[in-house]
């Protein structure tokens, strides 16, 4: 494949993602829980995953 082509391609993959890529977005805001069991209820409701963050505050 030619440089030139390339460039093409990879511009082209760049727009139509830019372009689609807002249209698969499923939520417009993220819910934050507290609770562990309450997000694992969630999750299991939905069939989606749960994302866990760990800190240390002093």
């Amino acid at each position: 494949m030619q440089k030139s082509h390339f460039i093409f391609y990879a511009v082209l993959a760049c727009l139509v993602g830019a372009a689609v890529g807002p249209s698969l977005a499923q939520d417009d805001e993220i819910y934050w829980l507290d609770s562990f069991s309450e997000a694992l209820r969630e999750a299991k409701r939905t069939q989606k995953p749960m994302l866990l963050e760990f800190r240390c505050e002093p």
